[in-house]
């Protein structure tokens, strides 16, 4: 059995492990490119945006699934800069390149919709509900703290996460290079039944 609730400190470990596990085949072929993964989609998040972190955890209070999201653009792409960037580029350098995509791609959306996500579940815990249920927490947290819209950046349109997406109501705000999308949808009070 499977529930969701906040982020705690505690957890930072565990969702980097999840970032990584979760990772494209080829950012998994080495050490430093899973720690590259950890960097980019992870530790800004857990350091400077921990409220906006909602985990899924299982029965013994373990996060096995995480959606994570960033509401400032501008501390986005400063602390990216300052502090992450130049450690993922040590350990693998095409990560950033991909990263700098996501920030640029996110520049061009219209300000009030720069509220971005991303969504991680480890394989024994996808196909339950639990990325709805995630998202439903997010959306409810946004709109109760004033955001009117979340997006979702650099999805591949050919992959299960797009069709996940699609299901849960985001629609194609804009599409980027090589097949993919940014997604959005307005937030609003959501029901976790």
């Amino acid at each position: 059995m499977y529930s969701i609730r906040k982020y705690k400190p505690s957890d930072r470990n565990q969702l980097r492990y999840i970032a990584m596990e979760t990772a494209w085949d080829s950012y998994k072929k080495s050490d430093k490119k899973r720690e590259a993964v950890a960097i980019m989609y992870n530790d800004y998040f857990t350091k400077y945006e921990s409220d906006n972190i909602f985990v899924a955890a299982d029965e013994n209070d373990v996060p096995v699934g995480y959606v994570i999201c960033s509401t400032d653009y501008d501390l986005f792409v400063q602390k990216n800069n300052e502090e992450f960037l130049k450690k993922a580029m040590s350990l693998y350098k095409p990560i950033v390149i991909v990263h700098i995509m996501l920030m640029f791609a996110l520049k061009q959306i219209d300000y009030n919709r720069r509220v971005h996500l991303h969504i991680d579940l480890l394989p024994e815990a996808q196909h339950q509900g639990l990325g709805r249920k995630l998202l439903d927490e997010l959306s409810n947290h946004l709109y109760k703290n004033g955001y009117e819209y979340m997006a979702v950046c650099g999805v591949n349109k050919y992959a299960a996460g797009y069709k996940f997406y699609i299901k849960y109501g985001f629609v194609t705000y804009k599409n980027l290079l090589f097949g993919r999308a940014t997604l959005g949808i307005f937030t609003k009070e959501k029901s976790n039944g």
